[in-house]
Formats: structure tokens, C-alpha cells, sequence
């Protein structure tokens, strides 16, 4: 049995672990060796899973954990969607909409430190639907590459570039809804 120091370290130790396995995916893509980038780019996505499932199971969650979770799953996703688009992989609109919703929501979090807003981000149901649809995305174009090297593919990977892009903005505009109160707290704030 694990002791309660153990498990409140597992969760956090797993976000940390993911951000160095993001830095070690870019650099295996970068060298196309797309084989050893999968496989740590699915070691990576199952840590974002096994965080929350074993912080929730143990009830372990912290103030550190509810930090380092997101920005490790921003970490990977924007240097994922980064690489991918430099390398030619994904169209930039795909790019554009995830990365822009990303700076959006971190905009607002700055605005709410500089103006002394006190706000706690709920993760919503969307985005986690949103963050599963982005890693699909981005383990779907890399096997791509793998598999169908000379096979084109024609209308599969615009058809998910298309269904990430709207997961996205949905998520993005879910965001917007739920903490447009944000507006209003800022501008009070001001005065």
C-alpha cells in the first residue's frame, strides 16, 4: 500500500514527466524517427490521463497540481501543433485555432492576476473532450506518416483537421461563456 506522501507526489510527478516527454517528442519528430515520437507521444498522453484519474482516486489534488496539469497538457499540445505545422503536416488554420484558443484563455488568466480577479479554472467537460480530440489529431497525423507514406490520403486528413478545428472553437467559446463574468470583475477592479 502506498503511503498518502507517495500518492500526493505520483500525480504532479507524472505532469512534470510529461513536459519532458513533450521536449523528447519534438526532438524525435524533428529527426522523423516517427515510430520512437509515437510511442512516446502515447506514453505522454496516458500520463495526462493516469495524473487526473490517480489525483481524483486518491483524492490527492493540489494547488501545484491544478498549475502544473494544464500548463504540461498546453506544453505538449502547442509544441505538438507547432512541430506538426512547421513540418508541413497540418494546415495552419488548424495551428492558428488551437493555439489561439490556448492564448486566449491564457490572456485571461494574466488579466485576472494583474487585476487581482480572484479566479479558479474549472477544466470543462468540453475541453477535456477537446484536449482527447487534439491528441487523437496528433497521433493520427504522425501514423499517417508512418503507415501511408506512398498511399495519399485524400479527404481523412482534412476530414480531422476540420473536426479538431471545430472541437476547438467550441471549447474555446464554452470557456468565453462560462467566465465572461471575468469582464466585469476586471473593469471593477479598475475603478
Amino acid at each position: 500500500m502506498l503511503s498518502y506522501n507517495i500518492k500526493k507526489n505520483i500525480p504532479n510527478t507524472l505532469s512534470i514527466l510529461r513536459i519532458f516527454l513533450a521536449i523528447l517528442f519534438i526532438s524525435l519528430l524533428f529527426k522523423k524517427k516517427f515510430s520512437a515520437a509515437t510511442g512516446v507521444f502515447i506514453f505522454a498522453a496516458v500520463t495526462d490521463f493516469l495524473d487526473g484519474f490517480w489525483a481524483r482516486k486518491w483524492n490527492v489534488t493540489s494547488e501545484f497540481g491544478a498549475i502544473i496539469d494544464p500548463l504540461a497538457d498546453k506544453f505538449l499540445i502547442t509544441l505538438s501543433y507547432f512541430s506538426l505545422f512547421c513540418m508541413d503536416f497540418i494546415p495552419w488554420y488548424v495551428c492558428a485555432i488551437v493555439l489561439g484558443r490556448d492564448i486566449l484563455i491564457m490572456l485571461g488568466v494574466l488579466l485576472c492576476k494583474i487585476s487581482q480577479v480572484d479566479l479558479k479554472i474549472v477544466p470543462l467537460e468540453s475541453s477535456k473532450i477537446n484536449t482527447a480530440t487534439q491528441l487523437i489529431y496528433v497521433f493520427f497525423v504522425i501514423v499517417c506518416n508512418i503507415l501511408f507514406t506512398d498511399i495519399p490520403l485524400t479527404w481523412e486528413i482534412p476530414a480531422c483537421a476540420i473536426i479538431v478545428s471545430l472541437s476547438t472553437v467550441v471549447s474555446g467559446f464554452d470557456y468565453v461563456l462560462k467566465y465572461y463574468w471575468i469582464k466585469d470583475a476586471i473593469l471593477k477592479n479598475k475603478r
